[in-house]
């Protein structure tokens, strides 16, 4: 494949890595703040489990854009 097809595929990872970490926060701010009175039956610091799939999204989009730069420079 060609090197254009390489970066794109880069950027559209790193564009949703972004994105995973901007919901991760929005979802525990949401959960940790009280917003909703029906969903504080548990400590705060039990809501921090919400951030394990999205950092696992983040960590995996992350390596993929890695994986693709570097086929990207490879020729």
């Amino acid at each position: 494949m060609n090197n254009k097809f390489h970066r794109w595929i880069r950027n559209l990872c790193i564009g949703i890595a972004l994105i995973l970490s901007h919901v991760m926060c929005v979802v525990i701010a949401y959960r940790i703040g009280g917003w909703d009175l029906l969903v504080n039956s548990a400590p705060a610091e039990v809501n921090l489990i919400y951030a394990i799939p999205f950092g696992l999204g983040v960590f995996l989009c992350l390596g993929g854009a890695w994986y693709f730069d570097r086929k990207s420079k490879q020729g």
